[in-house]
């Protein structure tokens, strides 16, 4: 009976643009301990979460080694029993500087 929220924002940092994705939900929150382990591979955020809400934990890992990979990031920010908000920034502009090599 909760809500989930997607909002995309651009902006600019030190003459960089950037695409920020924030998804926002009222579920059952992350304590800090959780949070500080879950974007590990196979990691949930108790072993009672995986029994009641399914999943492999891999998720997380992956969605931060793509955003990684692409020069961004992820974070998180939660309270236990009002919700999360999962953060994944990415720059705007994935093209290579002029002269730069293709990746291999």
């Amino acid at each position: 009976n909760g809500t989930v929220t997607l909002t995309v924002e651009r902006s600019e940092e030190e003459g960089r643009e950037w695409l920020g994705f924030r998804v926002a939900d009222t579920g059952i929150g992350l304590t800090a301990p959780q949070i500080d382990r879950i974007f590990e591979a196979f990691s949930q955020a108790d072993a009672s979460t995986t029994r009641r809400y399914g999943g492999t934990g891999l998720g997380l890992a992956i969605t931060r080694r793509f955003s990684q990979s692409m020069g961004g990031g992820v974070s998180v920010e939660s309270v236990p029993g009002q919700g999360s908000t999962f953060t994944i920034r990415l720059p705007a502009d994935m093209r290579a500087p002029a002269g730069a090599a293709a990746p291999v």
